[in-house]
């Protein structure tokens, strides 16, 4: 690690063969870089493997990137993970709605023709 005089850090990292690069305030910790990266990746924190910040690969969330593999503000490491899919459960729960009343509404208007014919 080089100095402490630093207000910022750089984070230069690897995902899927692009290279992306933004800075983050020297007290943030492990935990915020993920919630960053999410952003970026849609990665989520829990299925994020970050290689190259640390020697040890159980870097606690609450650990300061400050305090972690670093070259005068520079750290640099590769992201693996796979993205999460997009939520369509909420179309799926509508038009699984829709269908149903759908249903109703033609058991209700057969169960009234039947009626009628049966007077």
């Amino acid at each position: 690690m080089a100095s402490t005089n630093l207000d910022k850090l750089t984070m230069n990292f690897r995902y899927n063969n692009n290279d992306h690069s933004f800075q983050v305030p020297i007290n943030w910790t492990y935990g915020f870089l993920k919630s960053k990266l999410y952003e970026i990746t849609n990665i989520l924190p829990v299925d994020q493997k970050i290689i190259g910040l640390s020697n040890t690969q159980n870097i606690n969330d609450n650990e300061y990137l400050i305090n972690l593999k670093h070259n005068n503000g520079v750290a640099k490491f590769i992201l693996l993970g796979k993205p999460t899919a997009p939520n369509n459960n909420s179309n799926n729960n509508s038009n699984n709605s829709n269908n149903s009343n759908n249903s109703n509404n033609s058991n209700n208007s057969n169960n009234s023709n039947n009626s009628n014919n049966s007077n």
